[in-house]
């Protein structure tokens, strides 16, 4: 089996885990970017010990006053390229912004115009991609395709 579809069925197994923020425990609770990141690991493309910033769960409304408005980006583009629409397959990222613009929630891409993530306040669940109007933009995760 790829790497791409180990990565599909390990992230799918998160589903139904609650949303917690700075929380990474499959079945009890992650927020969008830890998960993700944990199942990069399990497939050996982040090392083990990363952990992205801890950012306070309001960093988006302080921006740029106390955080910068590349606070999520940054960590995203360690383990990820930035690749155009055209090119996102299943297996790759999408990252959505705020009402303001400022890029800070990711899903991975399923099959039949899905994605999974981690909903603020809810669980981690499937939605339809057509649904969620404030796409930033896509990724690819670094060496998913052995590459």
């Amino acid at each position: 089996m790829s790497k791409r579809q180990d990565f599909l069925d390990n992230w799918s197994l998160w589903e139904g885990t609650k949303f917690r923020y700075r929380c990474c425990e499959r079945g009890k609770g992650t927020d969008c970017i830890r998960g993700i990141i944990h199942e990069v690991k399990q497939i050996g493309l982040i090392a083990e010990g990363y952990q992205p910033p801890a950012l306070p769960a309001d960093w988006i409304y302080f921006v740029p006053e106390k955080y910068p408005a590349d606070a999520f980006h940054k960590p995203l583009i360690r383990f990820a390229d930035p690749i155009p629409s055209s090119a996102a397959i299943p297996g790759d990222i999408v990252s959505f912004k705020a009402s303001n613009g400022i890029e800070c929630h990711i899903g991975i891409i399923y099959p039949d115009n899905l994605f999974l993530h981690a909903k603020p306040y809810g669980k981690v669940c499937y939605g339809k991609l057509k649904s969620y109007p404030l796409v930033y933009g896509y990724y690819r995760i670094k060496g998913l395709d052995g590459n």
